[in-house]
């Protein structure tokens, strides 16, 4: 499976997302060959060699077409549901869905739609790994962290909108639901070991913005 295909399976057949952290050696043969019309740079875009890498880590994405290797892949299971905020746009259809209900676990406020997207989920991490894909999942958010009441809630089936892998380049991005800070802390186990492991890995952090929004519009926002 290439990146542009679980890419296509990840946004469109399901509700939670990811993020790959690995692709392949080899570059498929109609693309090496047109390197020069596609404006790919002469040198091989190469993250991951499996006969010299040993047992390290190896983190890097330079295209989207190599074979994926490694993937992170979300989960609901312990998602807590935030306080609702009026800046948030195309999403204010979850006026509805979220008043009342913060800091209530998303699966025991829709029991249904909440154990479908785990079974989801829980069957893309079959789907990749018969691919012979490394998957990796989030850890629990440590509790000292979801106790922050400026910020409750967070929505970890989403490993790919706080974090981005470009190159040799691990970063965690900020995110317009400031609430979703604290995922960072689910995806730090697995980012500082391959860190430790591969001193040429740069692990940085966009700074984090005021817990909400000034002013009072959407102008304004």
């Amino acid at each position: 499976m290439n990146r542009r295909d679980f890419i296509g399976k990840a946004t469109m057949g399901l509700l939670g997302g990811a993020v790959g952290l690995f692709g392949s050696k080899k570059l498929i043969q109609d693309v090496k060959a047109n390197e020069t019309e596609t404006g790919i740079p002469e040198e091989n875009p190469t993250i991951l060699n499996p006969e010299t890498a040993g047992s390290k880590n190896i983190v890097g994405v330079r295209n989207e077409w190599n074979r994926l290797r490694e993937v992170m892949l979300g989960d609901i299971r312990d998602c807590i549901l935030p306080k609702f905020q009026e800046d948030w746009g195309r999403y204010a259809n979850l006026s509805e869905f979220l008043p009342g209900n913060e800091g209530t676990k998303w699966i025991d406020r829709d029991p249904k739609n909440g154990q479908k997207m785990i079974e989801q989920m829980d069957g893309f991490e079959k789907l990749l790994k018969s691919h012979g894909i490394k998957v990796h999942r989030p850890r629990p958010i440590p509790d000292c962290v979801r106790q922050d009441i400026t910020m409750v809630g967070d929505a970890m089936q989403y490993a790919r909108d706080p974090h981005l892998v470009l190159g040799r380049n691990i970063i965690q991005t900020n995110v317009r639901m400031t609430f979703r800070i604290k995922e960072h802390y689910g995806w730090t186990p697995l980012f500082q070991r391959y860190a430790e492991q591969n001193p040429g890995i740069r692990w940085v952090g966009m700074p984090d913005v005021e817990p909400t929004p000034e002013g009072t519009t959407p102008e304004q926002w």
